[in-house]
């Protein structure tokens, strides 16, 4: 699977929460009730994988740090895509919704670019999610 194909699979996912969780997005949840959502509606395009929402542990058990402007600090994605059994790590997403200000969807940024560096995620995507008045208008940006 290719990053067009990823990015497709997301998409689709994006158009499934649109298209039946419409309420979530339009009364203003919160960004983990939208995201275990998206999650669930990804699924299906990733068969060969498991698909986990807030998934912060290794093999080992142990939660998974990192180093982030010189501190150590906890690995947590909204999103993963990856093998429970392996320990691969496929795809890491950060989701956030249109309303985060700019400050906080570029530290989604940095932390998508380390976890690629540091954590070995293969891809990693910044999913903006249209809510209030922008319902339904999306953005999958890979990292």
């Amino acid at each position: 699977m290719n990053e067009s194909e990823i990015i497709n699979g997301i998409k689709s996912a994006l158009e499934k929460l649109k298209e039946n969780d419409k309420f979530l997005l339009e009364t203003h949840q919160y960004e983990r009730t939208i995201t275990h959502k998206l999650a669930e509606y990804m699924e299906p395009f990733f068969k060969e994988f498991d698909v986990d929402v807030e998934w912060n542990k290794g093999l080992d058990g142990k939660d998974q740090k990192m180093r982030l402007h010189g501190k150590d600090v906890w690995v947590v994605p909204d999103i993963i895509v990856h093998n429970r059994k392996t320990g691969d790590k496929f795809v890491a997403i950060e989701v956030k919704l249109s309303r985060a200000s700019t400050p906080v969807i570029e530290q989604d940024k940095v932390k998508l670019k380390e976890y690629k560096k540091q954590i070995k995620y293969k891809y990693a995507f910044l999913v903006i999610i249209g809510v209030s008045k922008q319902t339904g208008e999306s953005e999958v940006i890979p990292i």
